[in-house]
């Protein structure tokens, strides 16, 4: 199984935190984010299957940066760190195009992928559910998805309704439920399950995406999010999902980040800490 990070914003609503630094390489319990992030991936991978490779891909103005990460950090595994040439946030390309040109480094034709938006901190393990999509998901790609507490604000998350309610999952096992609709950041949401920045994809996710962005013209907004892919698999009856129980922490803004750096550095111990604190 191959591992894709997708690292190439900008980061512009933490400024000016982050208009120097990455912000997958901010510190949270002494560690850069990323580490925190590959650390559970890789246990998944090497757990269920093997690694066959690392890509990275960032933008030009921090793609310095992580090369050096990529020498230095904690798994000692090879990174391979793809840099796309946008140097301003105007010239982003949006996480599609960058999971495209992450493609174009990595051989999917023999092996699933897994993608992860290197800003997500999560206290929980990604082995159950990397162990359902690889069970039950045959074929087909796997999000990973939480429910919202009370209500869930409009315009803000991906949505997901599954076939079924989901059962109790267990530390060792989460269910797989097939997506039968898949709205991106809907005005008027329906189901409180809302997608995650984690996703498994089955061999041929180069040529699913390719097909996806050729029906899109240049200049479409579904050229960014991932969600917009998701939605096109999910009306070919080509995803499902799995419900984590644990926290995320999705480090979008300030407030976010303070939490994390909070609910980490609640513990003495680095090697066993886990965020206490609600998940932003």
């Amino acid at each position: 199984m191959n591992v894709i990070v997708l690292a190439a914003g900008f980061a512009k609503r933490l400024w000016p935190l982050t208009k120097d630094r990455a912000k997958p390489l901010l510190e949270v319990g002494g560690r850069p984010v990323l580490d925190h992030l590959l650390e559970r991936a890789l246990r998944a991978v090497d757990t269920l299957a093997s690694c066959e490779t690392i890509t990275l891909v960032t933008n030009a103005r921090f793609a310095n940066d992580f090369e050096l990460w990529a020498r230095q950090h904690e798994s000692q595994r090879s990174v391979n760190v793809v840099a796309n040439d946008a140097f301003e946030v105007d010239d982003a390309r949006g996480a599609l195009v960058d999971l495209a040109l992450a493609l174009e480094h990595t051989d999917t034709a023999q092996g699933g992928t897994m993608v992860l938006a290197g800003d997500n901190l999560i206290d929980f393990e990604l082995v159950p559910h990397l162990r359902a999509h690889l069970a039950e998901g045959e074929g087909r790609a796997t999000v990973l998805a939480r429910r919202v507490a009370g209500v869930v604000p409009p315009a803000r998350h991906g949505e997901i309704v599954v076939d079924r309610p989901f059962d109790a999952t267990t530390q060792e096992h989460a269910s797989w439920r097939s997506v039968t609709r898949f709205r991106e950041k809907p005005a008027e949401p329906e189901s409180d399950l809302v997608a995650t920045a984690i996703y498994f994809f089955p061999e041929g996710l180069a040529d699913d995406l390719r097909m996806f962005l050729e029906s899109v013209p240049m200049n479409d907004k579904r050229r960014d999010a991932p969600g917009h892919f998701l939605g096109y698999l999910a009306e070919r009856g080509l995803l499902g999902a799995t419900l984590i129980e644990g926290r995320l922490f999705d480090i979008g803004n300030l407030e976010a980040l303070e939490a994390a750096r909070a609910s980490y550095e609640s513990s003495s111990d680095r090697s066993t800490r886990r965020p206490s604190d609600a998940a932003t």
